[in-house]
Order: C-alpha cells, then structure tokens, then sequence
C-alpha cells in the first residue's frame, strides 16, 4: 500500500475529468467485492459474485448512478488492495474519493453448512475516518437462496437514508431478471468468473470467459447471461482473429446464434442487447448495431459499454455525446479508449492517441491491442526503446500477432539489428503467410544480415 496515493493521483486525475457530466445530479456509489469472512477459498469467487450482480442490479435503479465493475476493479488492482482491505471504511472513502462517488458499499459474507450470513455497509466516499452513513439489516439465508439475498440488500440500500430511493415496479422487476437469472449456484459461480475475465478484452481472457460460460451453460442451459455473454466474448474474439487473418466467420456466426437465443429467454436485460449490439457491429450490420444498443441504454442507461456500442454503430466522432457518456460511467473501458486512440492516430494527433492508450491500459495492462498501438505510435515518433518494449508486451500475452511482429520488425529495422528483423518478420509470416509487408521487405532484411555478417 505504500505507492498507492501516487498511483491515485494518476487515476485520479485522468477520471475526475469525467465523472462529473452525465451523474452529477444522481447520488453516485460504487459496490467492491466482500470480505470472505469464512476464509474458505471454495468461495472466493462471490467476492466478486456480490460485486457484480449488485452493481448490474442496482443499474437498473434510474435515480442513482453505480460505477461499474471495470472501473471499480482497474483502482482495485492498481491500489493493489487485498480482500480484507476492501473490508474497512478507510479504503472504502480513498475509493471513493478517487472516483468521486458519494457513497461506497462495503459487505461481508459467511458461509456454513450451505447457509449464507452476509450484511452490507454503506461508507460516505467523502468524508475521511471511520464515517459510516448507515447498515443494511443482517441475512442469513439457504446458500440456494442468494437471488434473495441480493434482493434484500438492494432494497435495504435504496431504503436508507443516503439515498431514499423507491423502487418502481419496472425496476424492480428488472432487477430480479438480473439477480434470479438462474437458480444454479454452480452456474452463476461459472458466470462471475467468466465475467471476470471477459472484462479484460484480450484473447487468453475471451478464450478463458468462453471456457467458463460453457460450464455455466451445461449446468443451466437457459442462463440468458451467460448465454448472451458468451456470444459477446465469441464476437470480440473474433474480431481479434479477423485482425490476425485467421478463420473467424464461424465465430460470428456462433456469436449472433447465442446471444439471440438469451434474448428469446430474456428480451428485457439491457446488457443483452449490448451483446448483440456488439455482434451486429463486428458483422457490419451497422443499423441493426445502433437499434440494439439503443435498446440496451434505454434499459440500462449506466452501461459503459452499452454507451460505447451506440456510439461505434454510427460514428468515429471523438466528441460525440455517447462516448464521452461511457466514460463518464467508466474512465478506464479499454475498448472505448482504444477506439479513441485509434481516432486520434487516424487524425495524426498522437499526444492524444498516447494519451488514450495509456488510458486503456490503466484499465487493463494485459490488453494487447493497446499494448501493441501503444508501440506502433511509438514507431511513428521514433521513440524505439518506447516501442520495442510494448510490442515484446502485447507479443508477451498474445504470441501469435502478425501486426505486433511486423511491427516490432521495424524498430529492429531502424535499429540495423538484422537478425531480429528476420526473426520477427518470419514470425508475422508463420502467422500471417499471406501479409503483403512482410513478404515484401522480408527478402531484403536477408540481404542485409547476409551482408553484416561478411562484413565481420
């Protein structure tokens, strides 16, 4: 904890810029996972299992703006906070004061004999000490009645005094499509740690969601979530092997069957309809894009990445009203400003594009197109050491990259360092058989090892 205000006051500066706008006139919370008070690592997981579902229920909640989970883990991790820190009002208000909320809510459970001892606290993120506003009451229910649970401790948070919030009855019958989407515990297990790793937009976190969302899927095969989930994670990975030219089409065609079997289950859930917005877009079905991702604001309207789809299915404008809304919500969304990055090195206005990869790696490191424009941006201003190091990163997570060795490729070249050239473009080639570049330059790079090392 000892470097952590440093690392505060960089998030802190990039994200107050933003957090303003869009909820300065709801009262603004955040929920961090909950201290595993029985210590058993079998249930680790619900630490983030309570995090989640209460943030994505109480979004359905119009009077009250809830940061969400990306944004809230990407300080967690920089902060490098443990399970029991999230536990205490002290991390609770420098959260909260980072990301400039009014509240924050804490909890704890307890599991015994499959049955679930959980409360929830709710921290006043702007004043320092032990200020605690209020508590909800504490649960203890069947461990096979957690949907319950969640719906208690999202009534009793609207109901205190810090917020004062009725629920109507649309919300709250969107908040139990969220919360008792499966009565399979073991499948909703499967689903956070899906989830977990979906947010991380790389390839190995795709591949591992996928992995995940299919046992949630053998366990309950009418899980809209994990469902439509899964068909976003397909869509987003396949997009990545469209990039890499490798065989994707099926993966599309994957993704759009799934996520439009969650919303025959579900047609109410507004991150489904994100999920097809996203599928619709990476199929280029660019108005069906835009009609489903107007469906999933108008359902949730504190979906970043809901917000970030409207704006990707009509425009690259990086002043539009939608994206500056998604990283109102969310700062740190590494596909939005690894868009925005793009935009700005499409306009030649690199101080920018810097500024906004470095933004999405802030919300995640191992994201490996950041990583890897990060770099090619480096190539372009000629800062070489800059570049090599965040090709040989995105290269580090995503060994099989064609635009990262080529890439990389070029720093060698302007280095002379010859036999890394044909190294790394011969890579791009095992990958990419067919790219014009290497091919091309590849033959000359030879040449000039061939010749350096004669002239020795």
């Amino acid at each position: 904890m000892r470097n952590r205000w440093i690392v505060w006051t960089l998030i802190a500066v990039l994200a107050m810029g933003t957090a303003e706008g869009f909820a300065q006139n709801k009262t603004r919370i955040a929920v961090l996972p909950f201290k595993n008070k029985g210590g058993k690592e079998k249930y680790a997981w619900l630490s983030e299992g309570f995090a989640t579902t209460l943030t994505e229920g109480l979004q359905q909640i119009q009077a009250i703006y809830v940061a969400d989970r990306n944004q809230v883990n990407s300080v967690v991790k920089k902060g490098q906070y443990t399970n029991d820190d999230l536990f205490t009002s002290k991390a609770a208000y420098e959260i909260g004061s980072t990301l400039g909320l009014d509240y924050v809510i804490i909890g704890a459970f307890n599991i015994k004999k499959d049955t679930i001892d959980c409360f929830a606290i709710v921290v006043d993120g702007k004043k320092k000490g032990e200020y605690i506003k209020t508590c909800s009451p504490n649960t203890v229910k069947p461990l096979g009645h957690l949907w319950q649970v969640y719906d208690k401790l999202i009534d009793a948070v609207c109901k205190t005094e810090c917020f004062n919030v009725t629920i109507t009855a649309n919300e709250q019958k969107q908040i139990k499509a969220i919360t008792n989407n499966t009565e399979n515990f073991s499948a909703y297990e499967y689903y956070i740690k899906g989830r977990k790793e979906h947010l991380t937009y790389s390839v190995k976190g795709y591949e591992n969601a996928i992995g995940f969302y299919d046992k949630a899927l053998e366990l309950d095969p009418s899980f809209a979530l994990a469902l439509g989930a899964k068909g976003e994670a397909q869509a987003f990975w396949g997009y990545q092997k469209e990039l890499n030219a490798e065989p994707y089409k099926d993966m599309y065609d994957a993704a759009y069957a799934n996520v439009q079997r969650a919303l025959g289950i579900a047609p109410n859930i507004g991150s489904i309809h994100r999920n097809m917005a996203t599928t619709y877009q990476m199929l280029r079905r660019f108005t069906d894009a835009n009609a489903e991702a107007k469906k999933a604001v108008e359902l949730n309207a504190n979906d970043a990445e809901g917000w970030y789809q409207l704006w990707r299915s009509y425009s690259t404008d990086v002043n539009a009203e939608e994206i500056k809304r998604s990283l109102e919500i969310s700062p740190y969304l590494p596909v939005a400003n690894l868009t925005l990055g793009n935009s700005y090195m499409d306009a030649k206005d690199y101080v920018k594009a810097e500024e906004y990869y470095k933004r999405a790696l802030i919300g995640n490191d191992e994201y490996e197109l950041a990583q890897s424009n990060l770099g090619n941006l480096y190539v372009t201003l000629q800062r070489w050491d800059e570049a090599e190091f965040h090709l040989k990163r995105s290269l580090e997570i995503k060994p099989r990259y064609a635009f990262a060795w080529y890439t990389l490729g070029l720093v060698y070249w302007n280095q002379a360092r010859w036999a890394d050239v044909v190294h790394a473009w011969e890579k791009c080639l095992e990958v990419d058989p067919n790219h014009s570049l290497a091919l091309q330059w590849l033959p000359k790079a030879r040449e000039n090892l061939q010749a350096s090392q004669e002239q020795k």
